[in-house]
């Protein structure tokens, strides 16, 4: 565990702090905030103590002690040395290491006021990486252009892939860290808690070629320290009760890293005394709660013990475990026998910039599954029972074209049989939730392309066709033909009128499954449409679009409109409202 990753961490939070609090005391010119200031950079003097950044420890102090006199003597600081604070917390804030003592004479100096800022300008490395990054960009993309130019496209294509890759490597740097690094401490801390409890634990870290988030590095390290000391604590047991019942006297703690499907899993493991699910169902009762065991160690605030220890009761609890994985589209399962051991897996999805997906083609229909989720690309074999035969498996066919071409092989070892592949693509990834469409990708074609979930994607889904009729009622030809072309793409039917009493005369006529209505038109805007239609047929769900205030929102409840949409809103808002208010289609 790297501590060196925390304080710089904990600098970048803090800069932000500083600068918030003095700009509201040139704002307010209020003296409370001073005390504040001083302890921010109390704080951080003290941790660069403890991670043996001198240099830092020694700015913090000077600006430490101007603020604590300030405080004392209720005096609103200086505005010229509030601004020389800024400035010089803006060009550390990024930094990756101690300053030197060059930098540390220089900010001392502007402290001081012996260089003036202005005639003085600092650029920082981070700022110095940005520049020349972006005149590299401007220079490949002139580049490109030029080979557009000479229509040698496919060179042009080349150049963006490389450029593309080059990119997502550079914000992949600034994003995210080695977990090998940010654990670099991890067995010396665990050493140290052992020899508190008289215990003997070997650490085995196999962690390599694992990146994190750096904004989940606080969050992971006190995760990991938290199970950790639950094993040294609780599961590991002394060398005399390992020798009694036949165990090395060596107990051992492993964490394991690894990416699969698409999720990095990270797994801490003990060979210790397992958990005692009898005293944790003695404590259910107690509590007259209605959850298994394993559910119940992940509740907020529950534990077997009557009261915590010194060691293991600190920081975050299991609950806090759970919810980080939980947000983040995961969770945490847990494995443990008695006298063999415990192990932990927390798996959470990766942050990808880009998503790369195959593109099917099916009649009119056109859909998505990542690449990650595929085995095996074939041509078309014959259909017998819903079941199709390919390398000597049979596999269930969960979706069967009446045009056969191609099969694709997913994960879950399912088939899927289409009558096109487009192709592999790369594109931007927007997460949905909506039965077996798990988002849409974007940047691909004109339109987001859905994203099938193969988990929940069965033989019950027969066809993506909606077969829903949409009337769209708007007096801009613009809109009307913008979201009809958009919703028939999603495989909607649509009929448009050009204002609400042509929409009536098309209610009374023709069946829709629902209404779509602007609410600024002539002759009988969108509350007034709304409220008629819901006289005569209230089951018709209307969405009304304009721009959203709050009068507005307040007159389309009062209508009885189903929901209410922004104009600034995406199209996609709209196909994924409908879905809500209609279900869907295809179950």
């Amino acid at each position: 565990m790297d501590f060196t990753e925390i304080f710089l961490s904990e600098l970048s939070e803090k800069s932000k702090e500083a600068k918030e609090l003095i700009s509201k005391i040139k704002e307010e010119n209020e003296k409370s905030y001073i005390k504040d200031l001083y302890r921010i950079f109390h704080t951080l003097k003290g941790s660069a103590s403890l991670v043996e950044m001198k240099n830092f420890s020694k700015l913090f102090h000077k600006i430490e002690s101007y603020f604590k006199e300030k405080s004392e003597n209720e005096e609103i600081p200086d505005n010229t040395f509030l601004g020389n604070v800024i400035t010089i917390i803006s060009n550390i804030s990024n930094k990756k290491e101690d300053l030197t003592e060059s930098e540390l004479s220089k900010f001392s100096d502007i402290l001081d006021g012996k260089i003036s800022v202005e005639e003085d300008l600092i650029i920082s490395e981070k700022d110095i990486f940005e520049i020349s990054e972006i005149s590299e960009f401007i220079s490949q993309i002139l580049e490109i252009e030029n080979t557009i130019i000479r229509s040698d496209l496919k060179n042009a294509l080349n150049q963006i892939k490389s450029l593309k890759k080059h990119m997502i490597e550079i914000l992949e740097s600034i994003l995210f860290v080695d977990l090998e690094s940010v654990l670099n401490d991890f067995k010396e801390l665990v050493q140290k808690e052992a020899k508190r409890y008289g215990k003997k634990i070997n650490v085995k870290l196999n962690v390599k070629g694992v990146k994190i988030e750096k904004k989940d590095v606080k969050d992971i390290i006190n995760i990991l320290v938290h199970l950790a000391r639950n094993a040294v604590a609780h599961g590991i047991e002394t060398p005399e009760e390992r020798k009694k019942i036949g165990k090395n006297e060596v107990g051992n703690i492993e964490i394991k890293a690894y990416i699969k499907q698409n999720k990095i899993f990270i797994e801490i493991s003990d060979d210790g005394r397992g958990i005692d699910y009898n005293k944790i169902e003695e404590k259910i009762k107690k509590l007259n709660l209605d959850v298994s065991p394993q559910e119940a160690i992940f509740l907020p605030g529950f534990s077997s013990k009557d009261e915590a220890d010194e060691l293991s009761g600190r920081g975050i609890g299991l609950d806090m475990v759970k919810n980080f994985s939980t947000l983040r589209g995961g969770d945490v399962k847990v494995e443990s026998e008695k006298n063999k051991g415990t192990k932990f897996t927390i798996f959470f999805e990766i942050k990808n910039f880009i998503t790369k997906v195959l593109i099917l083609k099916d009649e009119d229909m056109v859909f998505s599954i990542e690449t990650s989720d595929i085995i095996q690309l074939s041509k078309y074999e014959e259909v017998i029972d819903g079941k199709i035969l390919l390398s000597n498996k049979v596999y269930d066919v969960i979706y069967n074209s009446k045009k056969p071409k191609f099969v694709v092989i997913t994960q879950n070892d399912k088939a899927l049989v289409v009558e096109n592949i487009i192709g592999i693509f790369d594109g931007k990834f927007v997460p949905e939730d909506l039965s077996y469409i798990k988002g849409f990708v974007k940047n691909i074609f004109p339109y987001p392309i859905p994203v099938i979930d193969i988990k929940k994607f069965n033989k019950h889904v027969k066809t993506f066709q909606n077969h829903k009729k949409i009337l769209i009622i708007d007096d801009s030809v613009i809109t009307r033909k913008i979201i009809s072309n958009f919703l028939e793409k999603s495989k909607f039917k649509t009929e448009t009128a050009k204002d609400g009493i042509e929409g009536l005369k098309k209610l009374e006529n023709k069946d829709f499954d629902l209404v779509i209505s602007d609410v600024e038109m002539p002759n009988l805007d969108g509350f007034e449409l709304t409220k008629k239609i819901k006289k005569t047929k209230k089951n018709i769900p209307v969405i009304l679009l304009s721009t959203l205030t709050k009068n507005n929102l307040s007159k389309a409840l009062e209508s009885g409109a189903d929901a209410f949409i922004s104009k600034d809103e995406s199209p996609q808002k709209i196909v994924n409202t409908i879905n809500k208010l209609l279900g869907d289609a295809n179950e």
